[in-house]
């Protein structure tokens, strides 16, 4: 049925007052939106983000952060992720799975689509799907990947590769080349060497087709390192690509396992030869930083989900403190601009992990036992004490958390999908319109 449209006559008002309320419209549309007052500084959510840092914390839940929030700071007391005030919840599973693994879930986040356990950087029938990070490259922006882990595990790879089987890295590590990263930094030296040859590390290379990845990389202008005092020495020099592999395999035993384990309770230092996840982003960002039209960069501490895999509860919680410092170094640059958006997510639950008091399991007396099953106790600051248990060494299904600071932040809130963190970066880079 068509409507009738009716004709509107206003009411006839003074002319003053007409006058003054056209002058106060162009003063609200008129003028460059601006953030009130002290907003600046927490993390204002609208607008277009020259810079997104996207840092992940594999297996990361709202437990495993508050078990990080007591030990850390208590009760009461607060982590830098807690500084990023736009939150919400983020649903996990996978085109083929309930509960997801690594590799289907940041597909999800690095492409905005659904695909099956296993597959990287591809859809559920094995395409190949455009990532965050290509399309952040091929708008002229810087692009750089960090891990505690190899740097062909799957959650760099899903930015960076498209492969139907996440297991494949010898040829993870040749499209990260191929794709023009700008910066790598993680482990995983042997993915990059051939067979017969060594480098900084014991294991041979990984190879098979006889390919030298890190002469390659030397030829493509990358400087090539290998231990975390190179990775200091770099700083304020004027190098635009790193490629930086610190072990054979993954960083995070050398950084937070107690055998060998040199990063103390915050996570913050490096261990030997391996540099802290907090250093390696700080690097990162100021090469990346460089390029004039911004960078994108993906951050992952891996310590989170492979610790719990162990049901070494000890061990991820330092991992996710050493998280923690990665997400103060973000927000230190961010919070100097008004141009960078900071994504912290997990990407999965690993463990079922739960708190528990001592004693009846309502206490928190620290001279009190954990009820069976449960590890500690751990104490506060306070003095206080807890219990940690686990369900499972598994992931499970559970949602994960997401926070945000900076322009496009207030796009997270309520209750998202995985694949709505692509669009959320995307659309906050201007960037949203299919290639």
């Amino acid at each position: 049925m068509m409507k009738r449209w009716v004709h509107y006559k206003p009411p006839r008002w003074p002319a003053l007052a007409m006058a003054l309320l056209l002058a106060g419209a162009w003063l609200v549309i008129g003028l460059p939106s601006q953030a009130a007052p002290g907003q600046a500084g927490k993390g204002a959510g609208h607008g277009h983000a020259r810079n997104i840092i996207l840092i992940v914390g594999d297996g990361t839940s709202h437990s495993l952060l508050q078990a990080a929030r007591l030990v850390a700071a208590g009760p009461s007391g607060r982590l830098a992720v807690d500084e990023l005030p736009h939150t919400a919840s983020v649903l996990t599973h996978s085109a083929n799975s309930l509960v997801t693994d690594s590799a289907a879930a940041a597909t999800a986040m690095a492409t905005g689509v659904k695909t099956v356990n296993g597959a990287v950087g591809v859809d559920a029938g094995g395409k190949a799907v455009p990532t965050v990070l290509e399309r952040a490259k091929a708008a002229g922006k810087a692009v750089g990947l960090v891990t505690t882990s190899y740097i062909t595990d799957a959650t760099p790879a899903a930015f960076a590769a498209h492969v139907t089987n996440r297991a494949d890295t010898t040829a993870i590590a040749a499209q990260m080349l191929e794709r023009g990263v700008d910066v790598i930094l993680g482990g995983g030296e042997n993915d990059f060497l051939p067979a017969d040859q060594n480098g900084c590390y014991p294991q041979p290379g990984k190879r098979t087709d006889g390919r030298d990845l890190m002469a390659e990389a030397r030829s493509q202008g990358y400087t090539t390192i290998c231990r975390a005092d190179e990775l200091d020495e770099l700083a304020g020099r004027p190098v635009k690509k790193v490629l930086g592999l610190f072990a054979d395999g993954d960083l995070f035993p050398a950084l937070y396992q107690e055998v060998g384990a040199a990063a103390g309770d915050d996570g913050g230092k490096s261990g030997g030869d391996v540099p802290s996840l907090a250093t390696m982003t700080a690097r990162a960002i100021e090469v990346l930083a460089r390029n004039p039209k911004g960078f994108f960069l993906l951050v992952e501490e891996e310590g989170t989900d492979e610790l719990a895999h162990a049901r070494d509860v000890a061990g991820a919680v330092r991992a996710a403190r050493g998280l923690d410092a990665a997400v103060e170094v973000a927000l230190r640059f961010a919070r100097d601009r008004r141009d960078t958006l900071v994504i912290v997510v997990g990407d999965h639950e690993t463990g079922g992990l739960a708190i528990q008091g001592t004693g009846n399991g309502y206490s928190s007396d620290p001279q009190a036992p954990c009820p069976a099953g449960a590890e500690g106790p751990f104490r506060t600051p306070d003095g206080q004490a807890f219990c940690l248990s686990q369900a499972t060494a598994a992931h499970t299904g559970q949602p994960v958390p997401i926070a945000a600071y900076g322009p496009g932040a207030a796009r997270v809130t309520g209750v998202l999908d995985n694949t709505d963190v692509a669009r959320i970066m995307l659309a906050a880079m201007g960037l949203n319109r299919k290639p």
